[in-house]
């Protein structure tokens, strides 16, 4: 286990976590896991070379709408999104007639063994607080959700 999966599992409101799987190529290592932190499903992969360690945490949300919209519509959105919102990257996962279905992620390099819950914390927050900053933004693009989500 890492210190990033330990870390995150110590934090409070995280349950479920399991590891998927764990590779070691080339002067790679590769391991990815899910969790839950307050009933929002996470997960991380973090990669790891001699030279550095790439750490990845993302979620997705579902929006439902009113109306079928052009992907260039939903496009626009995570633009926004993407530009207003420094840390974060949004990016269309699925589209569908009634619904799209957004990733968000937060990458950032840090060596597993200087990870603590200072790096962790806020981006999980963030993280579960992205759905709802995007859903702020979508009406400036001609996109109207249902009122129930």
């Amino acid at each position: 286990m890492s210190k990033l999966s330990d870390t995150i599992q110590a934090l409070d409101g995280v349950t479920d976590f399991k590891m998927l799987d764990s590779t070691s190529e080339t002067k790679v290592d590769s391991s990815r896991a899910v969790f839950k932190y307050n009933d929002l499903n996470l997960g991380f992969q973090q990669i790891t070379s001699s030279n550095i360690t790439m750490n990845i945490l993302q979620t997705s949300f579902k929006f439902h709408i009113v109306k079928k919209v052009k992907k260039i519509n939903i496009l626009e959105v995570i633009n926004s999104f993407n530009r207003t919102t420094p840390g974060v990257k949004a990016s269309l996962r699925e589209s569908s007639e009634t619904w799209f279905s957004i990733t968000f992620a937060m990458e950032f390099i840090c060596p597993d063994d200087l990870i603590g819950q200072s790096t962790v914390s806020p981006s999980i927050t963030v993280l579960f607080s992205s759905g709802s900053m995007l859903k702020n933004m979508v009406g400036r693009h001609g996109i109207t959700l249902a009122a129930k989500q």
